[in-house]
């Protein structure tokens, strides 16, 4: 890598963002590590002077107005507020500092609205249709959940017994007492109280459950019949662990690790006695690659759980784990 290419590749970023990068943002756009850029200049900033471009002051507070208008500018090109994925591909600052700022990402359209009320741009704006995002809806609770006015009498096997609770006493109600014919819900029969319930549901021949999380303890994957890891993944370290369980399985020799993108780089044998060397980015799911507005053009293969990146590019090649794991039957 010369003096030249850096400063390129410096300028062409900046054409991209209409701005000069920080340091991540090169080394994302650019896939050039900023040990390279340190080679030849005596930091990034120097380096984004000599470019031609003055560098992003450093430790300055972004306006909040300019990033309303910013995420305006954003939700008029797309015609709706847009999402965390869609602001990162399409707008100037992160998306993390809109949460810092505002609480949360689906409070910036609201902070958005009362800015346009308060200093009265409401014609300025007029064109930016912004609609809240969608507010979870509380299901309709099932009959067979409901508790009715009056209850019926007990039935003679648990009457005249010590009640030990309320719900004990409506799961013994509802399986003893008689249903209609048509399997309908019988008013008379005492119905469960309002608690929190356990679904049950079917997913690929076997029962999975649905409830809360228990707050203040990992979450953990289904578990796997691997010998040195008992669960399946449930975020990016634990893909990066699988892989180097699995990396000469697959055919890779894996040559480093490293925190810039992109995260591995490995030889593989492309050809019968003929290995070149990839790049490899690791995601918990495929369509996170965008999401972090990776530069397809600086990577070979993403390695995944999950492959669920519709229009990931044909030049990228996609190793899900999950059907590993599956077909293999490693």
């Amino acid at each position: 890598m010369t003096r030249d290419e850096i400063l390129s590749a410096i300028r062409s970023v900046a054409r991209q963002l209409r701005r000069a990068p920080t340091r991540s943002e090169f080394t994302r756009l650019s896939g050039i590590s900023h040990f390279k850029v340190l080679a030849h200049f005596s930091s990034l900033r120097d380096a984004i002077r000599q470019a031609g471009f003055e560098p992003n002051p450093q430790g300055q507070r972004i306006n909040t107005t300019a990033l309303l208008k910013d995420w305006a500018a954003v939700a008029k090109k797309l015609g709706k507020a847009p999402s965390r994925s869609e602001y990162l591909r399409h707008g100037r600052y992160s998306a993390g500092v809109f949460t810092l700022r505002f609480g949360s990402w689906t409070k910036v359209a609201e902070a958005f609205a009362q800015f346009v009320r308060k200093n009265g741009l409401q014609d300025d704006w007029a064109d930016v249709q912004v609609r809240p995002f969608h507010t979870r809806v509380a299901p309709v609770p099932s009959p067979v959940f409901e508790r009715i006015q009056q209850p019926a009498p007990l039935p003679p096997p648990v009457a005249q017994k010590r009640c030990v609770t309320e719900l004990v006493v409506a799961l013994i109600v509802n399986t003893l007492a008689p249903q209609a014919a048509d399997d309908s819900p019988d008013d008379s029969v005492l119905q469960l109280p309002n608690c929190q319930v356990t679904q049950f549901s079917h997913r690929e021949g076997r029962p999975s459950v649905r409830r809360s999380l228990y707050q203040g303890r990992p979450v953990l994957g289904s578990p796997l019949s691997l010998p040195g890891l008992a669960y399946e993944p449930a975020n990016e370290t634990g893909v990066v662990f699988l892989f180097g369980m699995l990396a000469h399985h697959l055919g890779f020799r894996v040559e480093c690790l490293q925190a810039p993108f992109p995260d591995c780089e490995a030889v593989r044998e492309v050809q019968p006695g003929k290995w070149q060397r990839v790049r490899i980015e690791f995601e918990f799911e495929s369509r996170n690659f965008q999401t972090h507005r990776h530069s397809p053009e600086a990577c070979d293969v993403i390695v995944c759980w999950r492959h669920n990146w519709l229009d990931c590019p044909e030049t990228i090649d996609v190793v899900e784990l999950s059907g590993v794991v599956r077909q293999e039957r490693v």
